[in-house]
């Protein structure tokens, strides 16, 4: 499923767009017939019936949430398309196609508890202590740690680089908390985190990435998928999609 997502990616990112021309795709959606990764033209007609709710993201980077009841064209977005909104909006559409996808076909599971946790970018960018996988950062300095807040107890954390090793301990309820000063954080450093008592370690590999200043939210999901990170780009596309007004 991963290398199909990577090959995905690559298609659409080639995939020319045409200048000017106003695209959307749906991040979210309550309605079956729009379902999260369809990309619309400006000339198209939503129908969403009462208590529906339909979540936009336009390529001019705009992100709005049509609630119904709905029927017309997508609401103008504000701002222009930049030469790389066609990129950004066959990206994200990927990404939500391919969520929607294992959530169907019920392999989500394993995630439901960060479905559920999950409400701010910083909880998204935090780094998976529970779950592992590829992991994106922008800030090393100031990173966060993300654990299942239903399982308390001591956790070691240990660099597969060096060895260096630290302890977490978390109590019930808690979310995240700041990453170990001991332990030093650099692009493709593995890390394993072992919890007592618990079945197996996760193993997390970083990718630290270059903050760009002024970016948005989607557009650091963009990154983040194109670097990897496809989870958790998920997920902070996620919280982008819960937010929109």
């Amino acid at each position: 499923m991963r290398r199909f997502l990577y090959a995905m990616i690559l298609c659409l990112l080639l995939t020319p767009a045409v200048a000017g021309a106003q695209e959307y795709v749906v991040i979210d959606s309550s309605v079956a017939a729009l379902a999260n990764g369809t990309k619309l033209e400006a000339n198209a007609t939503l129908d969403i019936p009462a208590k529906g709710r339909v979540v936009l993201l336009a390529s001019t980077g705009q992100v709005q949430a049509v609630e119904g009841p709905y029927q017309g064209p997508p609401p103008a977005a504000s701002g222009a398309s930049g030469a790389g909104a066609g990129g950004m909006i066959n990206v994200v559409a990927a990404l939500a196609t391919e969520g929607s996808a294992r959530h169907e076909l019920g392999v989500a599971r394993a995630i439901d508890w960060r479905a559920d946790a999950i409400k701010t970018p910083r909880d998204a960018l935090a780094v998976d202590a529970s779950d592992g996988g590829d992991i994106c950062v922008f800030d090393p300095a100031n990173a966060d740690v993300i654990h299942d807040p239903s399982n308390a107890g001591t956790m070691t954390v240990q660099s597969m680089s060096n060895g260096a090793q630290a302890t977490l301990t978390w109590d019930k309820g808690t979310l995240h908390q700041p990453w170990p000063s001991a332990l030093s954080m650099n692009d493709g450093d593995m890390f394993s985190f072992e919890q007592k008592g618990g079945d197996q370690a996760a193993m997390a590999t970083i990718h630290v990435l270059k903050a760009t200043p002024a970016a948005s939210d989607v557009e650091r999901a963009v990154q983040m998928a194109q670097a990897g990170c496809q989870d958790q780009a998920k997920r902070l596309l996620a919280v982008v999609a819960q937010s929109a007004k």
